[in-house]
This record gives C-alpha cells, structure tokens and sequence, in this order.
C-alpha cells in the first residue's frame, strides 16, 4: 500500500471513530522545552517521546491538556474537554520511504464529543482568516 493511501486510511478510520487530530506537540521538561514536532511524529520521534515516558515517569506529561494553544486563541485543551490521556488515541502506521525502508508514523487524535470537536475546528481553521478572505 502506498504511503498516500495509508495515510487516507488512517484518516478513515479517525472519522469513524469520532477522532480529531492533533496538529503540534511541545514536550517540556522542568519549564524548559526538550522536544517539539508536529502531528504525526516518526518512529524516531516517537522512540525518544518513549525515553523520556520511561525516564521521568509520572513527573513527563506527554500531552499537557491545561498549555494555552495559540491557534486555538489560547484555549486548553481541557476547555474542549481533552482533560487526560483516555481522550487521546495514537494510531501507528507504516509506510516505506524512498531508500525502501519500513518506517513508521505516529498520531496523536484528540477524543471530544461532537459539539466539542465543531468548537475546536471552527477555533482552529478561523484562527487566521478574515472577513475579507472570507468574501
């Protein structure tokens, strides 16, 4: 299967799940930034998210629900009700790159109910328009 069409199935099943995608992660540790990406991340990415998963324990938040989001004008997660990891799925795929190696994708998609997830998109995909564009 090609990449484009696993990614489309991926994306399939997300809808009839009832799943959102998150777009970007930011892992910080002790108040300073440590790993940053964007939804989805690869093997590796996922690979160092685990190290630190087993590194510090309780103390590593692999989604922090209560950050302000600044395309989301600064609302938490939380406010659209994604308060814990039950409100996160991570879907693995794989896919194989140009040098034939099998690879891997990891997202991340957001679990909210229906009026939560309208919310967030309209939040989401108006963070920039404008009136004007709009038109």
């Amino acid at each position: 299967m090609e990449l484009r069409e696993q990614i489309q199935s991926v994306m399939e099943r997300a809808v009839e799940e009832c799943l959102v995608a998150g777009v970007n992660f930011l892992v910080e540790q002790d108040g300073e930034e440590v790993l940053g990406g964007q939804n989805p991340l690869n093997g590796a990415m996922a690979a160092t998210v685990e190290d630190y998963k087993n590194l510090y324990g309780a103390a590593f938040k692999e989604v922090d629900f209560d950050k302000p989001v600044y395309k989301l004008d600064n609302k938490t997660l939380s406010e659209f009700g994604v308060t814990d990891m039950n409100h996160i799925r991570k879907i693995y795929t794989q896919y194989n790159s140009a040098d034939s190696e099998n690879k891997t994708l990891v997202y991340y998609y957001l679990v909210m109910d229906k009026d939560k997830a309208a919310e967030y998109f309209i939040q989401y995909y108006n963070f920039n328009a404008s009136k004007e564009a709009i038109d």
